[in-house]
């Protein structure tokens, strides 16, 4: 005979609730028989409940405080077109030298300035500076401003190459 779900009294004697739905055959309720199966995967070493991703500090929110507070009172402007950022965010804030591909240069203050950055593009496709100097070629990056960076990008490799900071 095959076992019948029904509602009724929970094998499990800490069960307070009032007739709940008898699931399987040991005469568990479906909360009890879902505790008992994450106590098991629990004890077995197997993850329970929701993947949550844990991140883990850089230094990098210290080193952009530390940043924001040489600014002081003074506005604070884009590197490259000295545009005037009026709510800074972590996507304003730009290594000059790549985080993967120069790591040790991840924390070293020089290799990070302040570059405008939208989330939207606005009605011409821009997002800013930040934006294009990740993803636009070089090549169609034109201006003081740009050349500004790409010399401290040229100075940054080089002191890279003699062994960093």
């Amino acid at each position: 005979m095959a076992f019948t779900p029904h509602y009724g009294v929970c094998s499990n004697p800490d069960c307070n609730q009032d007739n709940p739905l008898i699931c399987v055959k040991k005469g568990l309720c479906q909360l009890c028989n879902h505790k008992e199966k994450q106590a098991k995967k629990k004890a077995s070493g197997k993850k329970t409940g929701g993947y949550t991703y844990i991140k883990e500090p850089t230094g990098e929110g210290e080193l952009f405080r530390e940043i924001m507070d040489e600014f002081g009172d003074d506005p604070i402007r884009c590197f490259v077109c000295g545009k005037r950022i009026t709510l800074l965010m972590p996507h304003n804030f730009m290594h000059v030298l790549p985080k993967g591909k120069y790591a040790s240069f991840r924390l070293y203050k020089p290799n990070v300035v302040i570059g405008c950055f939208s989330v939207i593009a606005d009605e011409n496709g821009n997002q800013g500076c930040h934006y294009d100097f990740d993803f636009k070629p070089r090549s169609s990056l034109k201006g003081e401003g740009w050349e500004k960076l790409f010399k401290l990008e040229e100075e940054l490799k080089t002191k890279y190459r003699e062994g960093g900071y």
